[in-house]
């Protein structure tokens, strides 16, 4: 999965998820995108974070 906030790939460290890499972004060059392993837990913890 893709993230695109280095605040919340941040966020999703500290609760233990794994960063798999990280890349620059395609559509704005000057940013990075970060990487994570797909997962449902993965996807649960991003709604909490975001709300």
């Amino acid at each position: 999965m893709v993230v695109y906030s280095q605040r919340l790939a941040g966020k999703l460290m500290v609760c233990g998820f794994v960063l798999q890499g990280i890349e620059k972004s395609k559509t704005s060059p000057r940013k990075n995108v970060f990487l994570f392993k797909d997962s449902a837990e993965l996807i649960e913890k991003i709604k909490l974070l975001n709300k």
